[in-house]
């Protein structure tokens, strides 16, 4: 969302309003900020400044009440011309389909399908409330088949446009790399995105590239952090992982210009920023073969696709790359190339306004009719 308001607050003729929740903040409150009006609404834990904790899902129970009927007031306030709603996850669709105005929802994650191989109570409760949005929008951003099919199995009558994800310009920019073997991991901690088949595989790949390292940035649960921190001394691997925690986007980006290969060995996924950001600066990809991963790598052109939780394979794969100059510097320039069209801001901004005059003529087509 950030990078696309960039892009949309240099664009002549669009008043754009966000609406986002937030804890932490006592009061809601509306700024204007760089062209863009922000209506950040308190969202917290009754009689708290906390957000809900997975235990006690009370927003997702309530289904957000609260939530939409604040975001309701913005909305008939603002009267805007068209809802863009960013993802299933949360509960902003939801009050978006209480209103008679044009909503299209951008699919980011999936947690109905999520839920199928890492089960939680977070996604247990939001995954019904993802399937009532889905059924009952009408027009949707897309940037995978996986999702496609998704939308298609809730909803035979829906109307899906192309829309893929505007990547922070920091890593169009082009960085001198130096020479290395570092593999690079960058998400959330969580079972889901295989940070231990990533561990796994390098205990393989350090025999054959001992100089190699992983660096592995994000954050996630403190005891399943301390579990595999605890792995790879049993490893015997823990020099060459590298902890970073969260880092931004420009501290990223500098990570990119340090590493050799970006693995993404998820479980399952639609189409992770981290892929998208490693294409766009020209970093080769190794990743899981799920989801919407195929839609953003073609195999052996932009990319290498293995299978997920087969760490055999990806240490393979990894060796492979690692050992062919040629090949990577081949993978890394098609997937720059291909990114740039797909990801650039301006580029999908523009794309994003041709989605939104298309949808507010075919609504007025209808409101004749």
């Amino acid at each position: 969302i950030v990078n696309l308001a960039k892009a949309f607050a240099k664009t002549p003729n669009v008043d754009l309003h966000i609406i986002t929740a937030s804890a932490g903040i006592r009061k809601s409150h509306t700024f204007t900020k760089d062209g863009i009006t922000f209506h950040v609404i308190r969202h917290t834990f009754p009689f708290t400044t906390r957000g809900f904790p997975d235990y006690m899902p009370l927003h997702q129970l309530t289904r957000y009440a609260y939530l939409r009927r604040q975001i309701k007031k913005v909305i008939l306030k603002v009267q805007p011309d068209l809802i863009h709603v960013h993802g299933t996850e949360f509960g902003y669709g939801l009050a978006a389909l209480q209103t008679e105005v044009p909503t299209i929802v951008s699919i980011q994650g999936l947690i109905t399908l999520y839920a199928q191989v890492y089960p939680s109570i977070r996604f247990r409760f939001q995954a019904p409330i993802e399937r009532f949005i889905i059924s009952r929008a009408k027009y949707f951003g897309s940037r995978t088949a996986w999702a496609n099919s998704f939308i298609r199995k809730l909803n035979k009558t829906a109307i899906i446009y192309d829309l893929p994800e505007a990547i922070n310009e920091v890593f169009f920019e082009q960085v001198a790399k130096s020479p290395n073997q570092n593999i690079l991991l960058v998400g959330t901690i969580e079972q889901r995105k295989g940070i231990k088949e990533a561990l796994d595989a390098m205990s393989i790949i350090l025999a054959t590239c001992p100089s190699s390292k992983l660096f592995v940035v994000g954050e996630g649960e403190a005891d399943y952090t301390r579990e595999l921190k605890q792995l790879t001394k049993s490893a015997g691997i823990e020099a060459s992982v590298e902890w970073l925690g969260f880092k931004t986007a420009n501290e990223i980006a500098t990570l990119h210009a340090k590493s050799a290969i970006l693995i993404q060995p998820s479980y399952m996924d639609n189409s992770p920023n981290s892929v998208a950001e490693a294409m766009v600066s020209g970093l080769p990809v190794i990743a899981s073969n799920v989801g919407g991963i195929p839609s953003m790598i073609e195999n052996g052109v932009t990319g290498i696709l293995v299978e997920p939780k087969n760490h055999f394979q990806l240490a393979e794969a990894v060796i492979t790359i690692l050992s062919d100059d040629a090949a990577r510097e081949r993978l890394a320039s098609n997937a720059k190339r291909v990114a740039f069209e797909r990801h650039f801001p301006s580029i999908v901004a523009e794309k994003t306004l041709r989605v939104y005059d298309d949808i507010v003529a075919k609504e007025k087509i209808n409101s004749l009719h």
